[in-house]
């Protein structure tokens, strides 16, 4: 074993020991920080994903108690019944008024996250605001130690926490971000990042083709925090109207650290509470942006070093990326996003003799239609004809989603504008609407 990959299993949790302990926070701070008594960022707006763990609620409470108006993101009803009893809690306490909202998202799934963001929009449209979002805290909610594939087949911690939950909610963000003065993104990763350089993308998703024993759930954990401080990278490189970062809240008491690391858990002791975590997050997004480097990574609100598997916890190179290694990266979230796998992902079919039996298709797994890629004009080429199409030409039909009236369970209104030619004059023009259950 070489030096630095000996350093990547060592040095972050030597470090973490002086550094990202509830003692340490304790040592840094002359006083835990008080929420009510932050800044005023009324008219505001923020959306924090993961507020299933109480790290992103006490985010999002801390700025809600700051008078902005935020959007919880929680993946099941559950979570939202939660954390709306957390805000309740509180604000009988503070005796603020109601600026929280909730939507619920499954950030591992594409369907949710754009489902999430065409909500956002169109619920702050209805409050009666031009779109704006001040701040964007994207926080990972997911880990698994066992194999675990979402209905759209991708690896679930991989894409939570980096393909769907950051790369796709940013990039549909970005457009509002940066039109909004002042606006940041910030991206919480993981101190696990530390251990790890980004490794090619098959490895990074772990293809439903590659054995179950060979499954890793911690490794996919750091390959996608390592893959969220390169994209924060890339991110503040190509815009200057948004500051981007990444950070780490340390050591963080929560059921997430007791599934993550069970009983090795106590060799991390004393660790932090959640609003010691969140404290440095809550800085980040009340900093006037302009004080914000960007593409760094903080941690209790300074800049960190990014690797520390040199001699004497110095950088090092065993966990440095290529710049092409993180263009294959980028490529290949955008190709996903695109439905398109990574071509290394796919492997040979076995012959049918060695194939599983098929299985009855399920109306829950497949119940969702990637709808808004087939919005757009459609030349029908090929129909049979009604009554007044006859001897007809230019058959074209014209399909909107109605963003306001985007239901994904019950069906999702589509609008409808068919026209023809005949003896080339432009024939009617019919405008309907499809309800797509």
């Amino acid at each position: 074993m070489k030096f630095g990959d000996f350093a990547a299993l060592t040095q972050p949790y030597l470090y973490g020991r002086s550094h990202f302990t509830g003692q340490s926070y304790e040592d840094k701070m002359s006083r835990a920080a008080e929420p009510e008594k932050g800044p005023d960022l009324r008219r505001k707006v923020f959306l924090v994903t993961g507020a299933d763990t109480e790290l992103a609620r006490e985010v999002a409470l801390y700025l809600a108690q700051c008078r902005a108006t935020v959007y919880m993101v929680c993946r099941s009803q559950t979570s939202v019944d939660a954390a709306r009893q957390s805000v309740k809690e509180r604000y009988q306490i503070l005796g603020k008024g109601h600026n929280i909202h909730f939507l619920m998202a499954d950030c591992s799934l594409q369907t949710d996250v754009r489902s999430c963001w065409i909500q956002f929009i169109s619920h702050y449209r209805q409050l009666g605001g031009e779109e704006r979002l001040d701040g964007l805290i994207c926080c990972p909610d997911r880990f698994s130690r066992s194999r675990c594939f979402t209905q759209e087949h991708y690896e679930a911690t991989f894409a939570s926490n980096l393909l769907f939950g950051t790369y796709l909610l940013g990039t549909l963000a970005m457009p509002v971000l940066k039109s909004t003065p002042g606006s940041r993104l910030i991206v919480v990763s993981d101190w696990e990042m530390y251990n790890t350089a980004f490794p090619d993308m098959a490895t990074a998703c772990f293809s439903s083709r590659a054995r179950a024993e060979d499954y890793d759930g911690l490794a996919l954990f750091a390959y996608a925090a390592r893959g969220q401080v390169l994209l924060c990278e890339r991110w503040a490189a190509a815009t200057r109207e948004v500051a981007v970062v990444s950070c780490h809240p340390g050591w963080v008491d929560s059921p997430q650290y007791d599934e993550r690391y069970g009983s090795r858990k106590a060799f991390m002791k004393p660790l932090r509470s959640a609003l010691q975590g969140a404290e440095g997050i809550a800085w980040l997004c009340s900093v006037p942006a302009t004080e914000l480097h960007p593409g760094a990574f903080y941690f209790d609100r300074q800049p960190q070093a990014k690797h520390m598997v040199g001699p004497f916890f110095t950088e090092g190179t065993a966990t440095l990326n290529s710049q092409e290694s993180v263009d294959e990266m980028m490529q290949g979230l955008e190709d996903m996003v695109k439905g398109n796998m990574p071509v290394k992902m796919h492997q040979e079919v076995a012959p049918p003799s060695q194939l599983a039996p098929l299985e009855p298709m399920s109306s829950d797994r497949y119940r969702f239609f990637e709808l808004w890629q087939f919005m757009g004009r459609w030349f029908v080429i090929s129909s049979i004809p009604k009554p007044c199409e006859e001897d007809t030409i230019n058959h074209v039909r014209d399909y909107a989603m109605d963003a306001a009236r985007f239901q994904p369970v019950i069906g999702t209104v589509v609008r409808v504008k068919c026209s023809h030619q005949l003896d080339d004059v432009s024939g009617e023009v019919v405008e309907a609407e499809e309800r797509l259950a």
